[in-house]
């Protein structure tokens, strides 16, 4: 894979070449947690209720732990 000088070109450039894989990350994410809900919202508002909190508790997480470097 070519290497990428982060430190020359065009900061918007390099700013969307980072952010790009995460935006990604996290548009699947949701639309995963979007699909699911559908097929789970199916079975009981129970189900759903605790696929909403395990969710919501699985993006803290991540947010948390990605935000630590």
């Amino acid at each position: 894979m070519k290497k990428r000088d982060l430190t020359t070109g065009s900061v918007y450039g390099n700013l969307i070449y980072m952010a790009l894989p995460t935006m990604f990350g996290f548009f699947a994410q949701t639309l995963f947690n979007v699909v699911d809900m559908f097929y789970v919202g199916m079975i009981s508002p129970e189900a759903v209720a605790g696929v909403t909190i395990y969710s919501t508790i699985s993006v803290i997480i991540y947010v948390g732990l990605t935000e630590r470097s």
